[in-house]
């Protein structure tokens, strides 16, 4: 009776540790044809969606709205990886256009979202893996809107898969209060995007360029990126990655493209770019503060891929001599005299 007992709690605990690792998949309900009526499902990493994406004459659009579970503060690359047992369909996310502000120099206007829907970012059949999409999160929850379609070949049901990987961002070091300017030109041939965020993981508005202008001090001539802002002290991360860096944000007035998507407000939080190229990709950038130009370099930047960059914002330390001065130190020691 005793190892019966054993046995028996044994595969008690068994089945537990095998249920708390397992996947969940979520079928498609319809209608979801339109943004309205997409489906709502929050996805743990290695969790699914599926559905079918099949009409005769064309193609059935399936819409989702697509929440990350929560996890610790971080920053997280998300993928939603598209398969079937017949291949052909395609995974989009999906975002707005942009009410471009008037041009003209920093501090001043953003823009606005537009309202229009239309693709940020779409699976590519030469990805490895093939038919991805990606986007970057914080743990927070983040959605973002995810379209699938197919052909009239496209018969089978088609899995979206959920993949997560913390990236561990790269330190620049530490940098003077005050105007910092971060620049990719030179650095580069590619059209190149970026955006800095708070300690929090916030993005900072206003604070991402696009393509360099005159109105920030550039030649406007060139598809790489020019940002000149004032920054406290604190820690700041960077965002850089080709052309076209997506999130809630507006593009500042001194960007000198200032059309490229937006996410709508409900996917705030979220962040990716659009370029799709499968191409490996080196940048040299630079950034430059009241001490002096700092230049770093990276290689290897797949497609959809952002690479992120972790910097500091503090105060040149104050000498022994100014602290005796400003406690007056010295001042008593030469009344002793």
């Amino acid at each position: 009776m005793r190892t019966n007992k054993l046995w028996l709690i044994g595969l008690v605990v068994g089945c537990l540790t095998v249920s708390g690792l397992a996947q969940t998949g979520y079928p498609e309900s319809e209608p979801n044809d339109t943004r309205a009526q997409a489906n709502a499902f929050t996805l743990n990493p290695g969790d699914w969606i599926e559905g079918t994406s099949w009409v005769p004459s064309g193609t059935d659009p399936d819409y989702y709205l697509v929440r990350t579970a929560t996890a610790a503060p971080a920053i997280y690359r998300y993928r939603l990886v598209l398969t079937s047992d017949i291949v052909g369909h395609t995974g989009e996310i999906r975002g707005q256009g942009q009410t471009p502000a008037a041009p003209g120099p920093w501090p001043g206007p953003v823009g606005t979202g537009s309202g229009v829907e239309g693709r940020v970012q779409r699976s590519s059949t030469s990805t490895d893996p093939p038919r991805f999409v990606q986007w970057y999160g914080f743990g927070r929850g983040e959605q973002i809107y995810y379209l699938v379609y197919g052909s009239s070949a496209t018969t089978d049901p088609y899995r979206a898969t959920l993949e997560r990987v913390e990236i561990t961002p790269t330190d620049l070091g530490s940098f003077q209060p005050g105007t910092i300017t971060i620049s990719t030109i030179g650095g580069t041939s590619l059209n190149t995007d970026l955006w800095v965020y708070d300690a929090n993981f916030n993005a900072i508005p206003g604070y991402g360029n696009d393509n360099e202008s005159t109105d920030a001090g550039g030649t406007g001539s060139t598809n790489q990126s020019l940002l000149v802002r004032n920054y406290a002290p604190g820690v700041y991360y960077l965002a850089l990655t080709r052309w076209d860096l997506v999130n809630e944000q507006g593009s500042p007035c001194d960007d000198r493209f200032r059309t490229g998507g937006m996410l709508f407000p409900e996917n705030a939080g979220a962040v990716l770019t659009s370029a799709s190229t499968t191409t490996s990709a080196s940048f040299t950038f630079t950034l430059t503060d009241s001490s002096g130009t700092h230049s770093f370099s990276f290689t290897g930047m797949e497609a959809y891929e952002i690479k992120w960059f972790r910097f500091e914002v503090v105060p040149e330390p104050t000498s022994v001599l100014a602290l005796l001065t400003g406690v007056g130190l010295l001042g008593c020691r030469r009344m002793r005299r």
